[in-house]
């Protein structure tokens, strides 16, 4: 794609609200008709992804303020006051689509738990036993030695400052056809991918194995002390047919390395020197995926598969769009 703005800002914006309004309306038509305990409450939902995206804008300014000093600039405070001024209309689409992506997330995350009760958890041993045909055993036996109380904090919290610094560091870039198709196809993998996958694959895990009635096949997994809670509360959730904050349990597909899978081909797209620590870091996270007992081998590959879709037919969309070849650019 050529790094024209000739797309600008404006169109993935006005896509990605529609993706975004689509997905929220379908949860609430979901919220008003299915018989739920408790409604998710918003502030909770929200507040981390906000404050995470209100500290990395402060580093932002702070780091560009820096920059100005070390470059010998006299007043600093004022050429950034007449940066903020001049480019407004940046920075708010900026501000705009972090508030997007944390709704999209979070109306995701109040259809997840519907899925649940509208679609019984039906595809888990067909799953497990995939895995164990290709692998030879249950993924999980290869990890049993790794130091899985690392790996929890890497799988749960790193992963979600991962997605969101990557995103944020997406919208910094200038407009282009390329910028556009990766937002696109971020919120496709949310709000498209993620949410039909669920519905045609139902599965809970193989840490929900034994609750959801399939068997005592992987009742020996170690389950570090954070993910013992984590499930407990899903679950909890669960059998109360609750809509509270981070309700919902779907093994397939792995949104998880979906979004990884993004953040890689993001980077890819513009030649970042990040690619490579973002894949190795996809990679461990993968393993997490499986080794914690969340997912199966295929739960993470199908995440990936879709997610690439995803990039590929925003991708497509844009090149014709623009009428001009897939190019890779630097950043």
């Amino acid at each position: 794609m050529s790094g024209s703005g000739s797309s600008g800002d404006r169109h993935w914006t006005l896509i990605s609200a529609a993706m975004t309004g689509a997905l929220g309306l379908a949860a609430l038509l979901f919220m008003t008709t299915l018989p739920f305990t408790a409604l998710p409450d918003p502030i909770i939902s929200l507040t981390s992804w906000f404050a995470w995206t209100f500290f990395a804008c402060g580093f932002s300014i702070i780091f560009y303020t820096l920059s100005l000093m070390r470059s010998g600039e006299d007043r600093p405070i004022r050429t950034l006051a007449n940066n903020l001024r001049n480019g407004r209309h940046r920075y708010l689409t900026i501000l705009a689509g972090m508030t997007l992506a944390g709704f999209d997330m979070y109306f995701y995350m109040i259809m997840k738990p519907e899925l649940n009760l509208l679609l019984p958890f039906w595809a888990d041993p067909y799953l497990a036993n995939v895995d164990s045909w290709i692998l030879g055993q249950d993924g999980w036996r290869y990890f049993s030695s790794w130091n899985l109380e690392f790996m929890s904090w890497v799988y749960s919290p790193f992963w979600f400052f991962s997605i969101l610094l990557t995103f944020y560091w997406l919208l910094l870039k200038p407009p282009s056809a390329r910028k556009s198709a990766a937002i696109i196809a971020y919120f496709a993998t949310w709000s498209v991918f993620g949410t039909l996958a669920q519905a045609l694959l139902s599965s809970g895990g193989p840490i929900f194995y034994s609750r959801l009635g399939f068997g005592t096949r992987f009742d020996s997994l170690p389950v570090p002390e954070l993910e013992l809670r984590l499930s407990d509360y899903l679950w909890h959730m669960y059998a109360h047919d609750s809509l509270a904050p981070g309700a919902g349990i779907s093994a397939m597909p792995s949104l998880h390395i979906a979004t990884m899978a993004w953040m890689v081909m993001t980077f890819a797209t513009f030649r970042s020197r990040l690619t490579v620590p973002a894949a190795l870091l996809s990679l461990y996270i993968y393993a997490g995926s499986i080794a914690l007992g969340w997912h199966y081998m295929t739960d993470g590959l199908v995440g990936a598969a879709g997610a690439g879709l995803c990039f590929y037919f925003a991708r497509l969309y844009f090149a014709r769009r623009e009428q001009a070849p897939l190019v890779l650019q630097s950043a």
